[in-house]
């Protein structure tokens, strides 16, 4: 007879994406460095998506573009915990529309789906309404290069 799965087992794969502060070394790192996240790999996301910017030297952030950069990052596979506590450090909630940052489901490379984390309305105005330059292109598509 076979194993019945338990409650969280039966909640579908949860896989995000993560390219600045919560990756290995990070220092957000803690948040999936817990019992519900499993590191996958280290992957990318295809170049002529996005590209990275540096926000204060404190985190990326990414924003659509169109001619931008590989993005270099890791993927994990979370619980559904473990993702809302995620979201409250990024900024997101599904019910407003201000978001620091926006939860959005990408395919990543080799036709992975996940979750990343995309530059919301909040720190849009604010890139946005900044003189140019203020928050400069990773061009390496790499935080951690650039932190170096």
């Amino acid at each position: 007879m076979p194993k019945k799965k338990n409650k969280q087992e039966q909640e579908e794969d949860i896989f995000v994406f993560v390219y600045g502060t919560l990756k290995r070394g990070g220092s957000n790192h803690r948040y999936l460095d817990v019992k519900g996240s499993e590191f996958i790999e280290e992957t990318t996301i295809r170049q002529g998506t996005f590209k990275l910017l540096n926000i204060n030297n404190q985190y990326p952030a990414l924003v659509f573009d169109k001619d931008g950069p590989e993005i270099h990052g890791e993927l994990y596979k979370v619980t559904r915990l473990v993702l809302n506590t995620i979201n409250i450090l990024e900024g997101y909630n599904d019910t407003r529309e201000n978001n620091l940052f926006d939860l959005h489901s990408y395919f990543i490379s080799e036709g992975k789906k996940a979750f990343i984390y995309i530059a919301g309305n909040r720190l849009l105005n604010v890139i946005n309404q900044s003189p140019k330059g203020s928050f400069p292109e990773i061009p390496s598509g790499n935080w951690e290069i650039q932190k170096q």
